[in-house]
């Protein structure tokens, strides 16, 4: 048996797989510079059908999640983001005729490419992630924090430049047909330049190949139902699904729309996006130099939504304020909110993927934190029904923040008595070399 130091002495030469993270990062921001844009649209152009489309994907992204990963493993994660990436430009496509069956059905595909696509993405960057720290001095999970933030960054900026885009084309004209046209290219050129990204394989430690890495519908609820370490992660994703349905179709009608006046309502969008695209870079970066471990950024993003949910619930703004603190007040709440939302989206993957060796294992837990997130987007909307008064937004928030104190509480637990979320290089080499418990081999 390979101890685990003689693993680590194998490193000789690093060799970076942030090329392909960077590439993985731009092929998604074309994606989804495209996609958000056109969903930014949606309600707008589309009236009520558009909330029936969004509904659609949701719904069934959140359903088809499970079954991610057979996809997945079949056809590798490269194959599988260019497949889920086609059903999203033809979703942006569908918008040069918005007839009812056409979105339906557009995004009803997209609910299943969804799910392609973003299991692929956490497997290939996990794959990344394990290579990368095999032959570097940082652990296997500093490794997976760095990446996502990176990913994330890059990411959440399409966002940011796709909803102010949409926003200086509406203020100049109502003819959409060139902005979909133009959305559709860029969807179609980027998911193309998906099949330019080298493929990784899985890494398997001497002794411990993998025999059959393909993951079943079985395989993926079990992981489910035996880890105690996703298990106890779960409230968090669940409430990072729902903070995000409550940040963007929330706060820009509770807030931005009802005290600031509609023009606001895209403003408010794009800070977020940019915020958030800052934050999860310096995020990253400070893991990538080691100048701060994921407990202390969590306990950082917890006190940060904290203080938002708490201006919120406390700090109430009238309609149509004249009241020139109440902007800006409202501006470095979203900031701040957004400050903790880039640590909850990209760590939680990153932790996952780093407390699993064997890349099924990596694959059915991208799958389960993909499906409760969604989860969490749809249990919002419902939410969004029963309270649906502009004064119930104080009602929401609460439940918000309670959900996100027993999350945290939880996360801490699970550092604690479970699993370390900062394992160290040996700890990290351990896992990946089979060890259940990384704390206990010979390092």
């Amino acid at each position: 048996v390979h101890s685990v130091r003689k693993m680590d002495n194998q490193t000789k030469t690093h060799k970076s797989y942030m090329p392909q993270i960077i590439i993985l990062s731009i092929c998604f921001f074309g994606i989804f510079f495209a996609f958000n844009t056109s969903q930014a649209l949606q309600t707008t152009v589309n009236k009520r059908q558009g909330y029936i489309n969004l509904g659609c994907l949701y719904g069934v992204f959140s359903v088809f999640s499970i079954f991610g990963p057979k996809v997945v493993s079949l056809a590798g994660p490269k194959w599988s983001m260019i497949i889920g990436g086609v059903t999203y430009a033809c979703a942006v496509a569908s918008n040069l005729r918005p007839e009812p069956v056409i979105q339906v059905i557009a995004n009803l595909a997209v609910g299943v490419g969804a799910a392609m696509l973003w299991n692929a993405q956490g497997v290939y960057l996990g794959r990344c992630a394990v290579w990368d720290s095999r032959t570097s001095s940082r652990s296997f999970a500093e490794t997976t924090s760095s990446f996502n933030g990176v990913f994330f960054a890059i990411f959440q900026f399409s966002g940011f430049a796709g909803t102010l885009i949409s926003g200086i084309i509406k203020h100049f004209t109502n003819n959409n047909t060139i902005l979909f046209i133009i959305l559709t290219l860029v969807g179609v050129i980027s998911v193309f330049s998906l099949s330019f990204l080298p493929n990784v394989e899985s890494y398997s430690a001497p002794g411990q190949e993998e025999k059959n890495d393909s993951v079943s519908f079985n395989e993926t609820f079990r992981l489910l139902c035996s880890s105690v370490k996703l298990l106890m992660i779960l409230p968090l994703i669940i409430y990072n699904g729902m903070s995000l349905a409550f940040i963007f179709g929330d706060i820009p009608t509770g807030i931005s729309n009802r005290c600031f006046g509609g023009s606001w309502n895209l403003y408010t969008t794009a800070i977020f996006y940019l915020a958030n695209a800052f934050f999860s870079y310096i995020f990253g970066k400070c893991v990538e130099k080691k100048w701060m471990s994921r407990t202390v950024m969590c306990l950082i993003a917890f006190f940060c939504q904290v203080a938002s949910f708490c201006f919120i619930i406390f700090y109430h703004i009238p309609d149509k304020t004249t009241n020139p603190a109440d902007l800006p007040l409202a501006l470095t709440m979203v900031v701040v909110l957004s400050a903790g939302d880039a640590v909850w989206e990209s760590q939680p993957p990153a932790i996952l993927q780093s407390f699993y060796g064997k890349d099924s294992e990596r694959n059915a837990a991208m799958a389960n934190y993909k499906m409760w997130q969604s989860l969490g987007w749809c249990a919002q909307f419902v939410l969004g029904v029963i309270f649906n008064k502009d004064s119930d937004l104080t009602m929401k928030a609460i439940i918000l923040l309670s959900l996100l104190v027993v999350g945290y509480i939880f996360l801490v637990i699970l550092d604690k008595r479970v699993a370390k979320l900062d394992m160290k290089k040996g700890e990290s080499a351990a896992l990946l070399a089979g060890y259940t418990d990384p704390t206990t081999a010979s390092v």
